[in-house]
């Protein structure tokens, strides 16, 4: 299992950023999300509206497409011998 974190300013701004890496990232199981609020800073009395104040952790597998080959095979020409 392998894991992505997400920040984003509201819970809306962090499904937008989930469903784009979803969207790039297609071969991927979401197996859980875990959504908290990132502790006060300073930074984000500074920044006002625009910084992060959620987090998502997103725990994931990536999935094996059944068309891809199972080993790799060399695809260069074989030479032939006794010319």
């Amino acid at each position: 299992m392998q894991e992505h974190l997400i920040l984003g300013v509201d819970e809306q701004d962090l499904q937008i950023e989930k469903s784009r890496w979803l969207t790039e990232n297609p071969g991927i199981e979401v197996v859980e999300t875990v959504i908290q609020q990132e502790p006060p800073s300073l930074l984000a009395r500074i920044g006002g509206k625009y910084v992060p104040r959620l987090s998502m952790l997103v725990r994931y597998n990536t999935v094996r497409h059944s068309e891809a080959p199972l080993s790799l095979r060399s695809s260069a020409p074989r030479e032939s011998r006794g010319q």
